[in-house]
Parts: structure tokens; C-alpha cells; sequence
């Protein structure tokens, strides 16, 4: 399982419970990773968000 880290949801906005999913498809894997944003998604509601931050400093 992913690190669990102190970022906010920005849907629910709960705080403490996004963790690092897997890059799935080309924009992921591809775009994104060029930009340096990262997939999270919250461990409450499943929302997805990319963020810049990996969760090492957070």
C-alpha cells in the first residue's frame, strides 16, 4: 500500500488521507510525468487529484 501522507482531499477535504496511486494511460504516464505532477487519490471518497508534491516532504 501507498504512503498515506498529510495532504488535503479537495473534495471531502480531509486531511491526512491521500496516498500515491499507479500512473494508468498515456497522459499519465506520459504528460504528466513531464509537468512532474503525481496521481493521489483519497482514501475516503476515491477522488483522484494530481498534485506536485510526491509525499516525501509532506
Amino acid at each position: 500500500m501507498a504512503k498515506i501522507t498529510n495532504l488535503r482531499c479537495r473534495r471531502c477535504e480531509v486531511k491526512g488521507e491521500l496516498r500515491r496511486v499507479n500512473r494508468k494511460g498515456w497522459l499519465e504516464r506520459e504528460f504528466l510525468t513531464r509537468l512532474g505532477l503525481y496521481p493521489w487519490e483519497c482514501v475516503l471518497c476515491r477522488a483522484k487529484s494530481y498534485r506536485f508534491a510526491r509525499g516525501d516532504n509532506s
